[in-house]
């Protein structure tokens, strides 16, 4: 049970950290959410879920890690980019207590870009390395 209050918890932070900033809120017209965008989104928007990996000692649960996503779409790339930029400023290396979970490790592991036919948008995947306890 634990693990899934972190997960949530974590989810609460991050969307926290995302919707609070204005200018963020502007580009993507406030369609922030966590886990899946409904149906009928349209471009800009923001989802973002994780994975968590609870890490054990002789003591038990010392820590959880996880592997963090934050999937950015747009209708063009310039938008994109400066999506991407306002969301790593506001996530990349902060720390602290938040709602209750104290952050101990947070950094970007990868930024994967991609454009969907389909979707008729141009996409971006920012992965995120978290230690929360």
């Amino acid at each position: 049970m634990q693990k899934i209050r972190q997960n949530k918890m974590l989810q609460e932070v991050i969307q926290l950290f995302l919707s609070g900033n204005s200018a963020l809120n502007t580009l993507v017209n406030g369609q922030i959410y966590p886990v899946i965008a409904p149906a009928t989104v349209t471009n800009n928007y923001i989802v973002h879920s994780g994975i968590a990996t609870p890490v054990y000692s002789k003591s038990g649960r010392e820590y959880d890690e996880f592997d963090y996503s934050i999937f950015i779409a747009s209708q063009n790339y310039s938008d994109n980019n400066t999506i991407a930029t306002f969301v790593r400023s506001i996530i990349e290396f902060k720390l602290g207590i938040f709602e209750e979970i104290k952050i101990l490790k947070n950094e970007i592991t990868s930024i994967d870009e991609l454009y969907s036919e389909e979707d008729q948008a141009f996409l971006k995947r920012i992965q995120l390395k978290i230690i929360v306890i």
